[in-house]
């Protein structure tokens, strides 16, 4: 599955495996109903009867990767501001009116995308969507709150910067993708962002916030008529522009260009050893998902998700060298990477680090048995992304942005998936020659 945050990336995966018999592929996600008003906003509506609640999401198909140069972490600081009030209301009073509805609302910053959501009883969906539109359309932006956001976002890289997994990918991610848009941290550094500004704030607003590069999504009890009328009333004064949109311009990694096989370790205050192997695959490039993202989700689960991966069972029950482990496979718009980590004793990284090159560059197909258990355990992951009205706009805002709009079919591609796809996917992307490995060492350690 596509993930959002890096924790949730990596320990979102350690699943226990769940059997699940006889589910149809079509049963995980419900249709969704899709317009586009006059003024390029898309709007996605699905409708649940029988939910007490309703999600209001509007995501922007723009993040930490479309940060101007020298200034990463505007995206996120962006969205820090825009919480901070609208034009016609404090923050204290916006977030009052939100809980005085009985609900909440959040926000989160990635390297392709930001969204803002608003989650309410049902019956207070139409007044939550005019709340929504007023914080992301007129946002107060005032050069007072910008230092206070600023410090609140030095602090969090700081948190970060004492979480080994964090450290971890951050820096892999940085690294591998060192030289393209997505070398960039979404938190920003602490140098980019003190020379942040509110007019460079005000400028990627005004570039991105734009109806053409915005998706509405509405979930749970809502009607999808009342929808489109509101985002019709809310949203279509904003008039509509001719300026290029992102899909022509934005720079695709090209992942045979990049350079593979590097190595870093970074010592910090632990005292166990946490290991990441990755390699570059494919993204969701030109909003064409291949047969090969499908593929790598389904070997991730096989290597690394549950107690009878591969991974699990050598590392961990058979030799007992690793307390974590496990596989993923991430995919962005632009580029995706393929991973395996571990943690271990820093005496036994040698050991681990040989099994999970062997593991990823594994090339005999996997049987009809890890088959079943990978596709059972991505279903139940699946459904479980489909309950509830912020993670099922959560999943259809998400496909969206990407240029996927068949969030509702992943699991027909899933199921899809033969032996043969994954062997020749593994051959074509995951080659000894192509690992990077990436290392968090105890300060003072052995160093790699």
């Amino acid at each position: 599955m596509h993930l959002i945050r890096v924790k949730e990336i990596i320990i979102g995966f350690f699943l226990s495996m769940v059997a699940l018999p006889g589910i149809p592929a079509q049963a995980a996600a419900p249709m969704p109903t899709v317009d586009r008003l006059n003024n390029g906003l898309t709007v996605i509506t699905v409708e649940n009867a029988d939910s007490p609640v309703a999600a209001l999401d509007i995501w922007i198909r723009h993040g930490s990767a479309d940060d101007p140069e020298g200034a990463s972490g505007t995206a996120h600081l962006l969205e820090h501001m825009l919480f901070k009030g609208s034009t016609a209301r404090s923050r204290a009073e916006l977030d009052g009116t939100v809980k005085s509805m009985g609900g909440y609302n959040n926000g989160a910053t990635s390297l392709d995308f930001t969204h803002y959501y608003i989650s309410v009883p049902s019956d207070k969906a139409e007044e939550a969507l005019a709340l929504l539109a007023e914080a992301v359309l007129t946002p107060r932006l005032d050069s007072a709150d910008l230092d206070g956001e600023r410090q609140v976002v030095m602090e969090e890289i700081r948190r970060k910067a004492d979480d080994p997994f964090g450290n971890l990918f951050e820096a892999c991610l940085s690294d591998l993708f060192s030289g393209t848009s997505y070398g960039r941290t979404t938190l920003g550094t602490v140098l980019d962002l003190r020379a942040v500004d509110m007019k460079t704030l005000k400028s990627y607003y005004q570039s991105f916030y734009r109806p053409k590069e915005m998706t509405l999504v509405a979930t749970g009890g809502i009607k999808h008529d009342r929808i489109i009328k509101m985002a019709e009333q809310l949203f279509g004064q904003t008039g509509a522009d001719n300026r290029e949109d992102r899909g022509k311009s934005v720079d695709f990694v090209d992942i045979t260009l990049m350079t593979t096989g590097k190595r870093l370790t970074l010592p910090m205050a632990v005292n166990q050893a946490y290991i990441i192997v990755v390699c570059p695959v494919p993204g969701f490039t030109g909003g064409k998902s291949s047969r090969d993202i499908y593929a790598l989700d389904v070997l991730a689960a096989i290597l690394g998700q549950g107690k009878a991966s591969r991974l699990y069972k050598t590392l961990r029950e058979q030799k007992g060298l690793a307390s974590e482990v496990g596989a993923f496979n991430m995919t962005l718009n632009r580029a995706g990477l393929m991973a395996a980590y571990a943690v271990t004793h820093p005496q036994d990284v040698k050991i681990v680090e040989d099994e999970l090159r062997r593991t990823l560059t594994e090339r005999n197909a996997p049987d009809t048995a890890e088959m079943n258990r990978a596709k059972a355990l991505i279903r139940r992951d699946y459904i479980f992304n489909c309950e509830g009205a912020v993670a099922t706009a959560g999943l259809y805002g998400r496909n969206w942005v990407a240029g996927q709009t068949g969030a509702d079919t992943y699991l027909q591609h899933i199921a899809e998936i033969e032996p043969e796809d994954i062997k020749d996917a593994v051959a074509r992307y995951l080659t000894t020659d192509k690992l990077c490995i990436y290392t968090v060492m105890p300060q003072g350690g052995q160093k790699q």
